[in-house]
């Protein structure tokens, strides 16, 4: 009788550290909502932007019951630097998952365009690490 008590609560943490893992590498998906921009083709850009970083994500989540949403604003723009604020949320209760900047700087003149791509996929590249 008193193996049997030593043993019982052993298993248990071993079945709970498992399913704790388990957890961790299950699949998930990550779509791209709602994105906040002063003009529509900076709406594109980032959705793009995003899109594209999100991409591999999405091959590995077919079946998956994890489900995410992530909305994006632009929160400063200029020829020096870009500021993108992402918010990653649970698809289906709605709560905040957590909240990533990206942002882009130049020393000198450049390319609003790139400083805008770089500031997304900057944003887009921190959601994989902020999904619990």
């Amino acid at each position: 009788m008193r193996r049997a008590v030593l043993v019982v609560p052993f298993a248990l943490s071993l079945v709970m550290l498992a399913s704790a893992d388990a957890g961790a590498e299950e699949p998930y998906f990550v779509r791209v909502g709602e994105i906040s921009a002063p003009a529509a083709s900076d709406v594109a850009l980032v959705r793009t932007s995003m899109d594209a970083v999100l991409e591999p994500t999405r091959s590995r989540s077919a079946g998956t019951r994890r489900r995410f949403v992530v909305s994006a604003s632009l929160l400063s723009c200029d020829e020096r630097r870009c500021v993108v604020s992402a918010t990653l949320r649970d698809e289906r209760a709605g709560n905040v998952i957590a909240v990533v900047r990206g942002s882009a700087t130049s020393d000198s003149p450049a390319r609003r365009e790139g400083l805008l791509k770089a500031a997304a996929e900057g944003a887009g590249r921190l959601v994989p690490r902020a999904v619990p």
